[in-house]
């Protein structure tokens, strides 16, 4: 009988363990989907200011074929 009871203790300190554990997991996959989201966000933002350069860069090229000396 006692060892019938420490197995069973040992199972619910088991269980418990497994508990926190995979509210760990949930909880770093959050994270992980949270930084994904923001590197996303990030990629967007660089995407449109390069195509706002490169615009820029077309601009200052076409102004400045006006003040070319011959």
């Amino acid at each position: 009988e006692q060892n019938e009871l420490r197995r069973e203790r040992r199972l619910a300190a088991t269980a418990r363990e497994q508990h926190v554990s995979m509210d760990q997991i949930a909880e770093a996959i959050g994270d992980v989907s949270g930084t994904t989201s923001r590197i996303a966000v990030g990629a967007d933002q660089t995407q449109h200011a390069a195509e706002d350069l490169r615009g820029l860069a077309g601009r200052l090229d076409e102004l400045t074929k006006r003040y070319q000396l011959s």
